[in-house]
């Protein structure tokens, strides 16, 4: 919270009607919400005026800070490809179409959020294509790469074990934007990585 009060003042130093209208349309703990929640999911925060801007068009309309960083994060989408992008694009790995469907099926909406209410099977064969498409490697930049409906959720539910893993949506990319495919999650029956064929 105190950081979002340091950045609402150099705000009100240089864009003064910005941080204004920033202020009008939510209060400072769901601006300190978003930013906490982009900063948790290593989303750089140096496009303050960009973030801000993103938040006083949309946060007229959302109040769920879910919602809003992902909102921030399109807007931010050149700034996350650098991040995870290598020398020859992104390199990703996609769910299957059916897996997609079950997570889909998966998704319960509360006051507090969006959840995936997931079986333990597919629990279970999601957790271990996690640890198989994202054991650590050195200079080894992955990312599982998902729709956008099942972005946040899914970095929701993956942020205690498996906080390294970045969860990027297709709308985050830009039309320049290369992905080399390493394969996809395929969480049917015994639950297998399909790993892309060179």
């Amino acid at each position: 919270l105190q950081e979002s009060k340091l950045i609402l003042g150099w705000l009100e130093q240089s864009q003064p009607e910005l941080a204004q209208e920033l202020q009008r349309i939510m209060p400072v703990s769901r601006f300190s919400a978003v930013l906490q929640r982009l900063a948790s999911e290593g989303v750089p925060l140096r496009a303050v005026r960009l973030i801000v801007e993103v938040l006083t068009e949309h946060g007229q309309y959302e109040r769920e800070v879910t919602a809003l960083a992902d909102y921030v994060r399109i807007a931010l989408k050149a700034q996350i490809y650098h991040l995870y992008s290598q020398a020859d694009g992104l390199h990703a790995w996609l769910l299957s179409a059916h897996s997609e469907n079950i997570f889909r099926e998966a998704l319960r909406q509360t006051q507090s959020g969006v959840f995936f209410a997931l079986d333990n099977e597919h629990s279970t064969q999601l957790v271990e294509l996690l640890k198989e498409a994202f054991a650590p490697r050195e200079h080894d930049a992955r990312v599982l790469l998902v729709a956008q409906d099942l972005r946040s959720p899914l970095r929701t539910l993956l942020f205690d074990e498996f906080n390294h893993v970045p969860v990027l949506s297709c709308a985050e990319l830009g039309s320049a934007s290369k992905v080399k495919v390493l394969g996809r999650f395929d969480l049917d029956g015994d639950g297998q990585l399909h790993e892309a064929v060179a």
